[in-house]
């Protein structure tokens, strides 16, 4: 979820919604912020700059326990010479989305069937005892 949240922010930042932390004072103490801080990794947008200092001091953020372990992927990273890092965000197209969820689904049916299957037999083979 952190990774995702991290994907968000830097669109956010690259698209101009958002500073770069290193503009801004942390809203702590007023020193310059070298980051931003999540509180909630459900609200990947709701971020506070803050230093390193009390970015540790703050802690880690509220749990999200009941939220999923990864987003599926909807973008790519693709080389980019204009751009002052040397590379763009390029989002996926409807197709290639189609694509690659049908691909995924997949995977995650065959894994299911031999999961299946395997406990199948291990079932018969503990009644053979």
């Amino acid at each position: 979820m952190q990774k995702a949240c991290w994907v968000i922010m830097r669109i956010e930042i690259e698209s101009g919604r958002l500073p770069l932390a290193r503009t801004l004072k942390c809203v702590d103490c007023g020193k310059p912020a070298n980051g931003y801080d999540h509180r909630d990794y459900r609200k990947p947008v709701e971020v506070e700059a803050v230093c390193r200092r009390h970015n540790r001091l703050r802690g880690r953020a509220a749990p999200f326990d009941h939220m999923p372990t990864c987003l599926p992927k909807r973008e790519e990273i693709v080389k980019d010479p204009q751009s002052p890092r040397g590379y763009a965000i390029r989002p996926y197209s409807r197709k290639e989305m189609e694509e690659r969820a049908a691909a995924a689904y997949k995977k995650v049916e065959s894994e299911r069937r031999a999961a299946i299957a395997a406990a199948a037999g291990f079932a018969i083979s503990l009644s053979d005892i």
